[in-house]
């Protein structure tokens, strides 16, 4: 008697297959951002042993995500500090089983490269997509329907595992998109997520640096006139 193939353990293979190609294009690589990028996208090892990885549960990978917070809590924020969270954080992003366990290494990864000269626009970049993933507007990083309708992961595929691990809600990734926005000098881009999030008096201030006075004033006549405010008074000058 010949034995039938498991025809349904391979479909199961290949939705698993799928699934973890979809949870890796939350990644913004090197390559992405430059041609010429200096840094790799992972460790690489000369001793090719040291190269090889054996799968961890999605349990583990966030008891080491804890470990990295653990780190962050416990020691001044140096570059030594930075390092030793990035052990944590190059061994949990060698996997992507799970949507929302991955995006948050992919998150804590970006932080700590905004603070690099050769990762800090990836790293920016990648807070963007992150912060884009949960919205079904066009943008820069889903610049296609295609990405925003198959490429993502429905909801209850992002919300799995979402209490075991520490994941900021939308509107501060996007607070700390625009600071970093504004750091940088992009300070219009940082106006308008402020805007998104209504924080009247980063927008207004934004425009200010930004030479649009204009449109300053604009912003704060319309607050007045929904809500007189001492902040918005004080704004008019």
């Amino acid at each position: 008697v010949r034995a039938k193939p498991n025809v349904a353990g391979a479909d199961d293979n290949d939705a698993d297959a799928e699934n973890k190609a979809h949870i890796e294009k939350q990644m913004i690589k090197h390559d992405d951002v430059s041609d010429d990028a200096l840094l790799l996208e992972k460790i690489r090892f000369e001793n090719a042993d040291d190269n090889v990885h054996f799968n961890l549960s999605i349990h583990d990978q966030s008891i080491l995500l804890a470990l990295c917070l653990d780190v962050k809590n416990d020691n001044p924020m140096d570059g030594l500090t930075g390092m030793q969270m990035f052990a944590y954080l190059a061994r949990v992003l060698n996997q992507h089983d799970d949507w929302m366990v991955y995006a948050t290494g992919l998150l804590e990864r970006a932080w700590l490269e905004c603070e690099r000269t050769h990762g800090r626009e990836r790293a920016i970049l990648q807070i963007q997509a992150l912060a884009d993933q949960h919205s079904n507007r066009l943008t820069l990083t889903q610049s296609t329907f295609k990405s925003v309708e198959e490429d993502s992961a429905p909801a209850q595929d992002r919300l799995r595992h979402l209490h075991g691990i520490v994941y900021p809600p939308r509107w501060d990734m996007l607070r700390d998109l625009a600071e970093r926005y504004a750091k940088l000098g992009i300070v219009t881009s940082a106006a308008e997520l402020f805007e998104e999030i209504e924080l009247w008096d980063d927008v207004v201030e934004c425009y200010r640096i930004a030479g649009k006075s204009n449109k300053a004033e604009e912003v704060v006549r319309a607050r007045l006139a929904e809500k007189e405010t001492p902040s918005m008074y004080a704004a008019l000058g």
